[in-house]
């Protein structure tokens, strides 16, 4: 079984996502890692941004990195198009600082840059209420 989870995996594109809040800092990031690629990119919230919103905008950010789109599309419309066009998009729920290395280089990514001084990313917007509800309607029981 293992054995054909692994060459599933093998052709496609994985990517990795974490996100990371700093109290001290009050600083919220997120980080996606896509070791295939060698892609690595942080960004910074802007302060007090909830963990929820860092992870929707890694996932999101996985998908532009992936799919190349480059029109800054919100989470639901991002999904929705990749459906819509025969992507199939899987997202797995994995233990986080159990060893897996892309997940244990997007944590230390988010984590390194939540404790920075000054962001080396612009910060981003969070998203509202209505957002997170609306991601939550129309997409948890797909995943």
């Amino acid at each position: 079984m293992n054995q054909i989870k692994r060459a599933q995996f093998e052709t496609t594109t994985i990517a990795y996502t974490d996100g990371s809040p700093n109290k001290s800092t009050e600083k919220t990031t997120f980080a996606v890692t896509i070791p295939s690629l060698e892609i690595e990119e942080v960004t910074t919230l802007t302060r007090n941004s909830s963990v929820f919103t860092a992870e929707a905008k890694a996932i999101n950010k996985a998908m532009e990195l992936i799919y190349n789109l480059d029109d800054q599309v919100a989470e639901l419309t991002t999904l929705d198009n990749c459906k819509s066009s025969g992507t199939k998009v899987n997202l797995y729920w994995i233990p986080s600082h159990v060893g897996i290395p892309g997940n244990e280089v997007a944590d230390r990514l988010a984590s390194e840059e939540s404790n920075q001084l000054f962001p080396t990313r612009s910060n981003q917007n969070q998203l509202s209420s209505a957002e997170q509800a609306a991601l939550f309607k129309e997409y948890l029981p797909i995943w």
